[in-house]
């Protein structure tokens, strides 16, 4: 296997901002994918103040959406900023993008390796 770059982003959005985050996910040439999952966290603000009649043991945890792509290096860059701007509000939470390499990526049903199982597969010639 050559030594492809691969990175993976992680983020954490708000629920209501998902289909712009999918939609500018979507906009990007040879987009790999995503995949997401609906999470519950808070951040450094805590989550929310408790509200007036709540009480003390309710969740502290606010919804929010985990997106994971797999991307080669070279796209990186584009996907992170399309994730910051669909997902931005400006508000206190709006969330976090994490990301960084990773060392090996595998097509289950091809075998594919590297940036090759991230893109869709080749057609395969038909046979004689």
């Amino acid at each position: 296997m050559e030594a492809d770059l691969l990175n993976v982003i992680v983020a954490f959005v708000k629920p209501f901002q998902l289909d712009a985050v999918m939609t500018a996910v979507r906009g990007i040439p040879n987009c790999p994918g995503m995949s997401v999952s609906e999470v519950g966290g808070f951040g450094s603000h805590l989550g929310h103040a408790r509200r007036a009649g709540e009480r003390s043991e309710a969740d502290p945890f606010e919804p929010a959406m985990r997106v994971e792509i797999f991307c080669p290096s070279e796209q990186f860059v584009g996907i992170v900023e399309a994730i910051r701007k669909a997902a931005y509000t400006g508000h206190e939470g709006d969330g976090k993008i994490f990301g960084g390499q990773t060392s090996m990526a595998c097509r289950i049903r091809t075998g594919d390796l590297g940036a090759a199982a991230l893109l869709p597969p080749q057609a395969e010639a038909p046979r004689a």
